[in-house]
């Protein structure tokens, strides 16, 4: 658990944030100028203000008894957005400094070398390598140290989708692994919900929201920085079974971190996704545009019937929240997961209200698997 109270003052800027986060993983939100890298920076030592810092059972900084923990000594490992390699050392030699061979966690090493893609780069100098793969070699540089709290700054900048995915897994597999906390800076909502639904929303230095991305809609100050970068869903998934021959794999949604969800998975709807060619039970990220979905007041019959009409989802759920603007409605729905659907005013079904079950209709296509 990492519990913070924070205050920090410059001339023109104020930071404050309180709060106890006890996800692996937790996303930090905001706009430019927000407090963002300030905030990784206090929490890795780079900067001192007031209040306190506490992980698990370490207090790091705690201004009351005049305790600061050097930066060296936090157990804090940071990915900046300059990666700052060391240019005389080869990719190898990079990932191998400040390891600790006494800690070493059996495979780890060759788990990052393997994920990120970095085999045939072990003994290419920084320079020779792309952007990508020099934020590669900056992540898997910081997870070789063990880290207690990982701090992310923008970690998939330069990566293709493929590298994105596969860092993405090894962030996720090592907080889970090593019972590590982290924070991940990004302006790329996607990025930031492959890999939690836990955020914490800044804006000018103060704290917006903080919570699961769905219960955030209802906040009144982080709604309006939350639609500012757009909209989307990114649902966890497990694949069930595939359809080669119609180009469709199906896949049912996997509760959530709040418990939201079909506790039964055979009551969980099924979605149908572009064709996927993995093993029953593998967890998949599909992403879905609120504006590609269509709502509906009643199911329309016979539409498995009809052969392009089959490449269309159909899916029932119930509408938790209505957010109306003036040309376009937000409505939150349940339906195994949040899902977030953006309509036009006029395309709304009549009589739209919370409590109600409508019917979301969008193409397979629509889903794309991240």
């Amino acid at each position: 658990m990492l519990e913070l109270d924070l205050h920090f003052r410059r001339p023109g800027f104020r930071l404050d944030v309180q709060g106890t986060f006890s996800q692996p993983v937790t996303g930090l939100f905001g706009p430019s100028g927000a407090g963002k890298t300030t905030l990784l920076r206090l929490l890795a030592g780079l900067e001192r203000g007031t209040g306190r810092i506490a992980l698990e059972d370490r207090v790091l900084a705690d201004s009351s008894t005049g305790t600061c923990t050097p930066a060296h000594k936090r157990g804090v490992g940071v990915v900046f957005q300059e990666n700052r390699l060391f240019p005389h050392l080869n990719v190898e030699q990079n990932l191998k400094y400040g390891a600790r061979p006494e800690k070493a966690a059996p495979g780890l090493y060759e788990s990052v070398v393997h994920r990120l893609q970095l085999d045939k780069l072990l003994r290419h100098r920084t320079h020779m390598l792309s952007g990508g793969e020099t934020r590669c070699v900056a992540l898997g540089r910081t997870l070789l140290t063990l880290p207690r709290l990982l701090l992310l700054d923008e970690p998939f900048t330069g990566l293709d989708g493929d590298r994105k995915r596969r860092a993405t897994e090894l962030i996720r597999s090592f907080t889970e692994t090593h019972q590590a906390r982290a924070f991940l800076v990004s302006h790329d909502m996607e990025s930031i919900l492959a890999l939690t639904d836990r955020l914490l929303v800044m804006n000018g230095g103060q704290v917006a929201g903080c919570g699961a991305y769905a219960g955030l809609l209802d906040s009144p100050a982080a709604l309006p920085v939350l639609m500012s970068a757009g909209m989307v869903n990114v649902m966890r998934m497990a694949v069930q079974w595939s359809d080669e021959s119609q180009a469709v794999t199906y896949c049912r949604p996997l509760p959530d971190e709040n418990g939201c969800g079909c506790a039964d998975a055979a009551e969980a709807p099924l979605f149908k996704t572009p064709y996927l060619p993995r093993p029953a039970g593998t967890a998949v990220n599909a992403v879905l545009n609120p504006r590609d979905i269509l709502l509906t007041s009643r199911p329309i019959p016979g539409l498995e019937a009809d052969r392009e009409a089959s490449r269309q989802n159909q899916i029932a759920a119930r509408v938790v929240r209505v957010i109306g603007g003036v040309d376009r409605v937000l409505c939150i729905l349940d339906a195994g997961m949040r899902l977030i659907v953006d309509v036009a005013r006029n395309a709304l079904p009549p009589g739209l209200e919370e409590g109600r079950t409508v019917w979301c209709l969008f193409r397979t296509e629509s889903l794309r698997i991240a």
